[in-house]
Order: C-alpha cells, then structure tokens, then sequence
C-alpha cells in the first residue's frame, strides 16, 4: 500500500473489503495465516476479523498481515440477532447474549460502526431495529441458502432503516472469503476511512451466494 501524500490527498481510493471473516479463534475454520492468504489471493485490500464474541483473531492477524489492513472487530450476539462492531474490540471472551440496545449505543460512543449481520435470518427483531437503528446492514451476505429471497429481505430491511448497505461473505473457511465483498471509496487508506466510508455511503457492493 503507497502512502498517500499531501499532493494526492484529495485522491479518493477505493478499497475492496471483506468485513464479515471468522477465523478457528471462534467457528472458522481457518488460521489466520491462511485467512491473510487467502485475502491476497482475492485481490483484497482490508479484511475485518469478526469471530463470534472474540477479537482474538484480530490482534494475530494484525501482526502477520503487513500489508493488509486489519479492521478489529467481532459478531456479537445480541437479544435481537448478530451484530457485527468494527473499530472496536472485544476484551473479555465470555459467551454473553448483550442486550442489544445497550451494544449499539456503546459501539457508536467508542466511534465504531455496527451492522446486523444476515438480518434475513433475524427479521422477527425489525421492531428493535428500528427504536435502535444500527449504522449499516449486511444485505449480500455469501452464506444465505437462498441468496436471491434473502438478499431481496434484507434490502428491504435496510430500506425501511434507511441504512447503508454492505456485503460480506461471512466465510468459515478461507476459500469463501470475498465471494461478498464491499468496495469503499475513501480519502485515506486506513481503518478511519473505511468506517467513514460506510457511514457516509460511499461504498459499493458486490458477490453473490456460491450455494
């Protein structure tokens, strides 16, 4: 990754991201070794590490992937369905259910970015949804059954939420990273302006199911 200089700052760049990857620190299979390669392999260039009520992974992968960007972060669950944090990690690994409410206001007071992780599967929540609006929702999500119904569900989810949209494999394995993936255009290619790119909208998304 070059550095941007103060001549190129007003470049906008595009990112290529996976932010929905879990890892063997929770159900993946995969160690983060493999994980980093197989980011490479797909052209990307940022992951987030999201295992299931851990930033374990995150803080390895950190470490090993010198020229990837690392998003910390992790899926949380939550009385109201998975909720993926980014910017924020997870210091304690105890297997809570957190209320949901109270995560999503914490998450965006520590100036991270939630996102209702497959909210086709969690649709019964909509009510809570929408009393606690999260920053953006997964809508292509690699790992639904029935990609096309699901994907249709959860746009219309982030419609009514009137949320930004992005995608995610959600992969389990390293050969299923980026077939979801989410382009963000940014003014610096780093963690701050990914999660500001996904705030602000300026994101792309694209994959498809590979059931």
């Amino acid at each position: 990754m070059k550095n941007v200089t103060a001549h190129h700052a007003a470049t906008k760049m595009k990112l290529k991201v996976d932010l929905h990857i879990h890892t063997a620190y929770s159900d993946g299979t995969g160690t983060i070794r493999e994980v980093v390669a197989a980011a490479k392999k797909a052209g990307l260039d940022a992951i987030a590490i999201t295992d299931h009520n851990t930033s374990k992974g995150y803080f390895i992968t950190r470490r090993i992937a010198d020229d990837l960007i690392v998003i910390p972060g992790f899926e949380a669950t939550t009385t109201a369905g998975h909720v993926i944090v980014l910017g924020v990690v997870k210091k304690s690994d105890r297997k809570l259910v957190m209320p949901y409410e109270k995560l999503i206001e914490k998450v965006e007071e520590l100036g991270g970015v939630t996102i209702l992780a497959h909210p086709a599967i969690h649709v019964r929540h909509m009510k809570k949804w929408i009393q606690c609006k999260p920053t953006a929702i997964e809508v292509i999500n690699a790992l639904y059954p029935l990609p096309k119904i699901q994907t249709r569900i959860s746009m219309k989810i982030a419609k009514q939420l009137n949320r930004p949209t992005i995608a995610g494999s959600d992969a389990h394995q390293p050969n299923q990273i980026a077939k979801a993936y989410t382009i963000t255009e940014v003014d610096k290619p780093d963690i701050d302006g990914i999660l500001e790119a996904i705030r602000k909208r300026k994101i792309i998304i694209g994959g498809v199911s590979h059931h």
